[in-house]
């Protein structure tokens, strides 16, 4: 599967593609390690948003496309996706709050602390 990539740019380079290896649930966008920081500065209002590493969940496979790794999973479905199926089909399919996870076991959000 191909890298998921920034779609912020506030740090990286635009001309350049960088890796995202970050997804912010208020921002609800991609980031890279440089705009995660820049954005989710210690002095800013958005230190304490929800992030999840984008490190694949552990031999999972999306439930919609089984050829895609899976990186997110919906304890409210029960089902774990890939970034473009959660985005594009899953996120608001029935009206109901799909808050996604890092994993199965409950290991809830890791919020990320720049110091």
């Amino acid at each position: 599967m191909p890298s998921l990539t920034c779609e912020e740019y506030q740090t990286c380079d635009t001309k350049t593609t960088s890796k995202a290896t970050f997804f912010c649930l208020q921002c609800n966008s991609l980031q890279c390690i440089l705009c995660e920081k820049e954005i989710h500065d210690e002095n800013s209002t958005n230190d304490q948003h929800e992030r999840l590493n984008l490190d694949e969940i552990d031999d999972e496979f999306c439930s919609v496309d089984r050829r895609h790794q899976a990186v997110f999973y919906c304890s409210t479905c029960a089902a774990a996706f890939c970034y473009s199926c959660y985005e594009n089909q899953h996120q608001h399919s029935d009206g109901r709050e799909h808050k996604p996870q890092k994993c199965r076991e409950g290991q809830i959000l890791s919020t990320i602390k720049n110091k």
